[in-house]
């Protein structure tokens, strides 16, 4: 073989290397953005999936309860709360209620109630388009004990 030839040869091969990356940036380019896009979808999913049992646990702990109507509508907020999580992860908008479940395991649900209220409201949802204004809830505070 000349030498002219195995220059061409090799230069065609470095085209076609050079293509074949492109390629496959192209290619990671367009799964990312998919990737990204179903998370958005995920978020908003998994948001109104938590706010969805988030109004069923309010309206069976409305008015006096029995103590197993108060247990199920805490479990309801516990099932709620990873879906919130992961909603939150990919869209912050979802950190309140996040926030405020996470606060169900040590805050009574009547003292929670007006924030999740808020957070879950029906076109309101995660603050999603940034229309609403939340407010967290806050842990109520410890009586004043003698020292």
């Amino acid at each position: 073989m000349s030498s002219h030839r195995l220059d061409t040869a090799t230069a065609g091969g470095r085209r076609a290397r050079t293509r074949t990356r492109a390629v496959l940036a192209a290619l990671s380019i367009a799964g990312l953005a998919l990737a990204t896009s179903a998370c958005g979808a995920s978020a908003t999913a998994n948001g109104t999936q938590a706010c969805k049992l988030v109004r069923e646990s309010l309206s069976i702990s409305a008015g006096n309860p029995s103590p197993a109507a108060r247990q199920r509508a805490l479990e309801l907020l516990r099932q709620a709360l990873p879906l919130a999580a992961i909603a939150a992860g990919t869209n912050g908008n979802w950190q309140p209620l996040e926030a405020t479940l996470s606060e169900s395991n040590r805050v009574p649900i009547n003292h929670l109630r007006s924030a999740l209220t808020a957070e879950c409201a029906p076109g309101n949802e995660g603050n999603v388009y940034g229309g609403g204004n939340f407010t967290q809830a806050s842990i109520p505070p410890v009586g004043s004990s003698p020292g």
